[in-house]
């Protein structure tokens, strides 16, 4: 209720910003996707092969002035696959993004939020491989931040999110619905043109609806970041958390402490780019647990013509339930991936994607370890801003 408040209101405000505008301006996407993947749906078991096309239209209003920025986007997709024994599987899933940034001298202050829903026939969500899976979710995220500049080198930052996931169907029995609020105040000093100095406290509290867990988290961390030259940049955050989380507990395992860590380093050239993360933090999810998610992204892309380029990509994810005593789906997958990109003229593209995948769940009670290839073609169109009179 509290985020669908939150929507509303950031909703009438954006439309406040655009109706109080004389012209605005839109842009329009659309691709259409043909695929093939031999185990979808990532289960050890009962595995099915399948072929399939997406189509994806979308198009964002925004308005530019003088002490504002705004934006409206709606995604539509719609997806059909068919499966063996010649099962058909068909999806409408849509996104609406909204958001509005206004600044002062010496203050600004941006909303911004999006209302999905998505099916779960894709292998990229959490809960991929788990058979009582709902077909569909809904989530709402909503997020303020005000920024006050106290210095030439120095701001301050005050911001607070809101994500909340929803079933629309009864909500399977391996599942939980959820609320999960972060907060927190940043103070950021630059220390010179090529580096940077962040410190943040933070409070996050997760609830699942279903189980009736809650859990709350405290903590802090530091940022450094630096500027080696044209073509190189940094970042590394440390920090400590403390989480505490419910129903009963053991006396001595009711609480978790644990580190907060982000790296990233890249470099961006003319014909190649380059980059590795690494982070270690906390994610709600729909186990009904607040999960420790660690996780490494390498990827190397490089110009190849004017026109083509290609990207290889690898990821390694594991996240962790927090507390032991809970019926946790801790989950691990490995994936590698070859991009091909041509584009066609400014506005039409072709992408292709080659993606390996395997994955674990430690209690194996849906999929255990299953492994998926696929490989999809995209056409793509990319309309050009344009601008019009109301």
């Amino acid at each position: 209720m509290i985020n669908a408040i939150l929507t509303v209101m950031s909703l009438l405000l954006l439309s406040t910003q655009l109706s109080s505008a004389d012209t605005l301006s839109y842009q329009y996407k659309s691709f259409l996707k043909l695929e093939h993947d031999n185990n979808k749906l990532m289960r050890n078991s009962d595995t099915e092969a399948t072929e399939g096309a997406s189509l994806s239209n979308s198009i964002e209003l925004f308005k530019t002035n003088a002490r504002a920025e705004s934006y409206l986007r709606a995604v539509m997709l719609i997806s059909e696959y068919t499966g063996e024994d010649e099962k058909i599987h068909s999806d409408e899933d849509y996104t609406i993004f909204y958001g509005t940034n206004y600044s002062w001298p010496r203050l600004s202050v941006a909303v911004q939020g999006d209302h999905r829903r998505e099916s779960t026939y894709i292998n990229e969500i959490e809960d991929s491989g788990i058979v009582e899976n709902s077909k569909f979710r809904i989530t709402n995220k909503f997020a303020t931040a005000a920024t006050y500049v106290t210095s030439p080198r120095s701001t301050v930052t005050v911001d607070a999110s809101i994500t909340d996931l929803a079933f629309p169907d009864t909500v399977p029995v391996s599942l939980s619905e959820y609320t999960y609020i972060n907060k927190s105040i940043t103070g950021a000093y630059r220390l010179s043109k090529k580096s940077q100095v962040v410190l943040s406290l933070f409070e996050t509290n997760y609830d699942a609806h279903s189980s009736a867990t809650k859990t709350d988290t405290t903590g802090f961390n530091a940022t450094i970041s630096y500027t080696f030259d044209p073509l190189w940049s940094g970042m590394f955050t440390y920090g400590q958390r403390y989480t505490d989380f419910s129903p009963a507990c053991a006396s001595d395992e009711c609480d978790d402490q644990g580190e907060v860590i982000n790296f990233n380093i890249e470099r961006e050239g003319q014909k190649t780019d380059t980059n590795l993360k690494y982070s270690k933090t906390l994610t709600p999810n729909s186990s009904g647990n607040l999960n420790e998610t660690q996780q490494m992204v390498a990827s190397y892309r490089l110009s190849l013509t004017p026109r083509l380029s290609a990207e290889l990509k690898y990821k390694d994810y594991e996240n962790e339930a927090l507390s032991k005593l809970s019926a946790s789906r801790d989950k691990s997958y490995q994936a590698g991936f070859i991009n091909i990109y041509y584009a066609l003229d400014r506005q039409w593209y072709l992408t292709s994607r080659f993606t390996h995948k395997k994955q674990k769940y430690s209690d194996a009670l849906d999929s255990g370890s299953a492994d998926s290839n696929s490989l999809y073609f995209i056409l793509g169109y990319n309309g050009h801003k344009t601008g019009f009179s109301l």
